[in-house]
């Protein structure tokens, strides 16, 4: 090692400042002390770390990123990181440095400082820097002594510090002399100056490196370090910390510091002559090889390296080296202790005397092993992660946004605060700068899905595909470009798109940013998911869920949706909403008796003429079952839903062809009005529905408004489901009998049975609501069967007394007639009573017929052979069929009181009539008409052949006493 290579190697080492040359892949090949102290360990220990050991993963980004910065203009830094030291806690410091080039290798050479006192780091920056420019110009003042105990160098500063006359001391005096003037001086306190003198002289004669602090006679505190050096002899360094004591600890941090960064330069040194046999090999070799270096002095590099000179890289290198050139980072084998193959990277600068012969090589080796590997690894990676991109199952485009970052960047500079707005007013501009966007490369899924087949094809598709008139789009890009300005890595939407040849589909969009450590969002990454199927699945399970499956109607959750915008409307102009409950009567009938595929298909039909009625903006909906319901938006009160409802019920006057047969059907109405009937949506329909129990307990087909009284009555209603369980056994019961006037003969015909109740609690029980509460409460066949043993017996007994020929009618419900022992309970009770089967007419409903079953036909027919006679009650209230009159043998049919109620003024209800007066006598059937109330209405029926009238314009229901007064007068003729 040459004197200056010596002075330089032990200044290096006094420096408080840490430094540190490492190799390219962070092997450490130097560290002076500093350096070493600043991250806690000593410098063999430090020498054995590599630059990522004592470096937080966390800034691994920014590490790359400095690398690169060295790779593109030679230097990096100054930046700021923190190192991890020895008892794990970090140390925050600031970096510099810069690319050097020795024996073909580059390395980097690097100097540490403390930046946990920012004033501090910067001034420890600036004496570094100072230092390597300059010994004389040094912050610090350098004195160096040999080991004859002369001092050989000083600096200016040296003397500032120490406060020494310039003219008093000059290189080549002994250090003796030195100490004896500051001893003089009293640096060292009193006392006898020889003994000091010597005490002082002998301490340093030790050889020992030592650190502390002294106060000089002017009052200013000195940091003072020394350290032996290798061919004896020391350098001592000083320091002014007067205004600083703190930065003690940040000087040592910052020296262990930087001699963990020098460390991590370089694995080892290496010398040649100009024989090229290799002279010198740093310890570190061994550490690498196993092998002590000196089996290697006067050895070339050919007669150690593994291998054979054949490649043409190794031949290419001999050149190099035979021609006397520097060269960097030749890769070659190594084998190594343990018969392990290294892969080594070297580095070599030549040397040349002062007459310019060549003198040798000096450079560096590294170990690139593991380095190698990772490149291996990261190519396998990458074929790995081309192939996995290519293959996704998800389209996936990387864009550059690197021009439309400036754009936003400059729309930011001109005072653009409100970015979204700016672009949703001004889309030239945002189109400008979506036309920025670079794709740089597609996957495979990608370019299928929109039917091209080459990267190229796609960018042309991209560039040409105008997507501008699909507002979807407008609003990604602008939320796509806000969202990334403020800082966001992703933003997803879903989108319309069109593929090379316009066939439509639907992607999601997720764009996400891929961020550098400058936190720059220039690249993004995007996937496009192909969601048409998915978005067509929706929109079917969105109609399923809001469309009635049978009528094709809205279903409940629509209607709920329509009836809230309707109502907020309402609120909003002050108007008013109608809701029409529609119910239709006796449907359960025909689905029981004909089957669901008839039932739906009513349910069809039903819907379809409905909607034949409303205007474009109401809405028709099917709530389940038998039930509808109909919303009329901006309605004129109190006539709107009258005429609506009207015209609802003259609708059902005509039959319903269900595969070729006619079947008549009518229903029952109840109409709320938004807001006097609610204010919410379900009260409304509670009210409406409330109001629809009140059409059909008044005879239904016809319809009623809601009335606050209304929801008193349901709860009437479940009063009386309740005290209805004991009414049989309590005796409550009794029977009422209504007489049938044959007009023509001026004669009574017959009487029908009717169940009255008088309850102790609820006084007199509705009759309708009464067999309404029986039905659903199953209370009904033991009724049944009392009101027939009943009104037999009472009959049995007028006709042994007042009425010899009287008939009776009892209706039997549905419930009864399909239980097993119907004609034998119908044959006990004649047997009982002593009543003869011929003065017997059992009731039924039509809805029975619709029951097309082996069991009722059996049990008509068995009746009517026992000589009992059965009516249709009801008849054109339920599902009138033709069909079923002809094949059940039926006497009578019953005109229901609902089509006579309006007969004398409504032409519709008296064409209905006049159609089954005609039916009944084509097929020989007696026809008896109830309800009939005023003489208008009698003359009516009687001017079309009907005799058998029944209704209060006659008699009301009469209890046994006073049917008996009635049987007795009816002996002289009617009155």
């Amino acid at each position: 090692m040459s004197d200056r290579d010596r002075f330089s190697h032990q200044l290096f080492e006094a420096l408080p400042i840490g430094l540190a040359i490492c190799h390219m892949d962070g092997r450490l090949s130097y560290v002076n002390e500093a350096f070493a102290l600043m991250i806690g360990y000593s410098v063999e220990e430090a020498l054995k770390l590599t630059y990522w050991q004592v470096t937080p993963i966390d800034y691994e980004k920014q590490e790359q990123a400095q690398l690169a910065s060295l790779s593109e203009s030679g230097h990096y830094g100054p930046y700021e990181k923190e190192y991890i030291h020895k008892d794990g806690h970090r140390i925050p410091v600031r970096l510099s440095g810069v690319l050097i080039r020795e024996n073909d290798e580059d390395l980097i050479w690097s100097s540490v400082e403390d930046i946990a006192i920012s004033k501090t780091a910067q001034e420890l920056k600036a004496k570094t820097e100072f230092l390597e420019t300059t010994f004389e110009n040094m912050a610090d003042g350098i004195s160096m002594v040999d080991a004859d105990f002369n001092i050989v160098a000083f600096n200016s500063r040296f003397l500032e510090l120490l406060n020494l006359p310039k003219d008093r001391f000059h290189p080549g005096d002994p250090f003796e002399s030195f100490i004896r003037f500051l001893v003089e001086r009293g640096e060292y306190g009193s006392g006898d100056v020889d003994e000091k003198v010597l005490e002082r002289v002998n301490k340093a004669k030790q050889f020992e490196s030592f650190h502390f602090e002294r106060t000089t006679t002017d009052g200013r505190i000195l940091e003072i370090r020394r350290q032996p050096t290798l061919g004896g002899g020391f350098v001592t360094l000083y320091s002014d910390i007067s205004d600083r004591k703190t930065v003690e600890r940040a000087l040592r941090e910052s020296e262990a510091k930087f001699r963990e960064f020098a460390k991590i330069s370089s694995d080892w040194f290496w010398e040649m002559d100009a024989d090229l046999r290799f002279t010198y090999f740093s310890a570190r070799n061994k550490e690498i090889t196993g092998f002590d270096p000196d089996i290697y002095i006067g050895k070339t590099r050919r007669e150690i390296r593994y291998g054979t000179d054949d490649d043409e890289n190794w031949k290419q290198h001999l050149q190099v080296v035979d021609e006397h050139r520097e060269f960097r980072n030749f890769e070659y084998d190594l084998m190594i202790a343990g018969g392990k193959t290294l892969t080594i990277s070297i580095s070599g600068n030549p040397v040349f005397k002062a007459d310019g012969s060549f003198d040798g090589y000096y450079g560096t080796g590294r170990d690139i092993t593991v380095r190698k590997q990772a490149e291996k690894k990261l190519s396998e990676s990458e074929h790995q992660f081309r192939s996995l991109f290519h293959q996704f199952p998800t389209g996936v485009t990387l864009e550059d946004y690197s021009q439309v970052k400036i754009s936003i960047e400059r729309l930011a500079s001109e005072g653009v605060n409100d970015l979204a707005k700016y672009l949703e007013e001004n889309e030239d501009v945002l189109k400008s700068i979506v036309l920025e966007v670079e794709v740089v490369d597609a996957n495979d899924t990608q370019i299928r899905m929109f039917g091209v087949n080459t990267l190229e094809e796609y960018k042309k598709y991209e560039a040409d595909n105008d997507l501008w008139a699909d507002t979807s789009w407008r609003r990604f890009y602008i939320g796509e470009l806000v969202s990334m300005a403020s800082g966001a890595s992703t933003f997803t939407a879903e989108l319309h798109d069109v593929t090379a040849d316009g066939t439509a589909i639907e992607i999601r969009c997720t764009s996400r940013v891929i961020k550098n450590p400058a936190n720059d969002w220039s690249v993004v990454i995007s996937s496009h998911e192909d969601i048409t199927a998915r978005k067509l699945a929706e929109e079917q399970l969105l109609e399923q869920a809001t469309i009635d499956f049978v009528t094709g109607l809205p279903n409940r959750a629509l209607l709920f949706d329509r009836l809230a915008l309707a109502m907020e409307h309402a609120r909003r102009e002050q108007r008013n909403v109608c809701l029409i409950f529609v119910d239709l009567d006796h449907f359960k009938q025909i689905n029981d008796s004909r089957g669901h595929v008839a039932g739906d298909q009513l349910l069809e039909k039903v819907g379809q003429r409905l909607s034949n009625l409303i205007r474009q903006e109401d809405t028709v909906a099917r709530l389940g079952g038998d039930e509808f319901i109909i919303l009329l938006n901006d309605v004129e009160l109190p006539s709107g839903p009258e005429i609506v409802a009207k015209k609802i019920i003259d609708a059902f006057i005509n039959p319903f062809d269900l595969d070729g047969d006619e079947t008549f059907a009518t229903v029952s109405l109840g109409i709320s009005i938004f807001p006097d009937d609610g204010e919410e949506a379900e009260i409304l329909l509670q009210n409406a529905d409330a109001a629809m129990y009140k059409s059909k307990r008044s005879g239904r087909n016809t319809f009623r408004f809601f009335t606050p009284g209304l929801n008193d009555q349901a709860e009437h209603h479940g009063r009386i489901a309740e005290r209805l369980r004991h009414a049989l056994d309590r005796g409550d019961l009794e029977l009422y009998f209504q007489p049938v006037v044959d007009i023509a003969g001026d004669r009574l015909a017959s009487i029908e049975a009717l169940i009255r109740w008088n309850d102790s609690v609820l006084k007199a029980v509705d009759p309708e609501q009464l067999i309404k509460v029986a039905e659903e409460t199953g209370f009904i066949l033991p009724i049944d069967k009392w009101v027939l043993a009943e009104a037999c017996v009472q009959v049995a007994a007028w006709r042994t007394g007042v009425a010899p020929q009287l008939q009776l009618s009892v209706n039997v419900s549905n419930a009864h007639f399909r239980s097993s022992d119907l004609v034998e309970s119908v044959r006990g009770v004649l047997a009982d009573s002593g009543l003869p089967a011929a003065a017997l007419t059992i009731e039924i409903t039509e809805n029975l017929l619709m029951d097309d079953s082996v069991q009722i036909l059996d049990r008509l027919r068995e009746l009517t052979a026992m000589g009992v006679k059965l009516a249709l009650d009801d008849f054109g209230t339920g599902y009138s069929s033709l069909a079923y009159l002809k094949k059940f043998q039926v006497d009578t049919l019953k005109i229901d009181q609902t089509f006579i109620r309006d007969i004398a003024t409504n032409d519709g209800d008296l064409a209905l009539v006049d159609a089954i007066i005609a039916m009944s006598k084509s097929l020989g059937l007696t026809v008896v008409v109830e309800g009939v109330e005023t003489p208008e209405q009698l003359e009516l029926l009687k001017a079309r052949g009907c005799h058998l009238i029944q209704g209060f314009h006659f008699s009301h229901p009469l209890s046994v006493d006073e049917m008996t007064e009635y049987l007795a007068d009816e002996k002289t003729g009617l009155n």
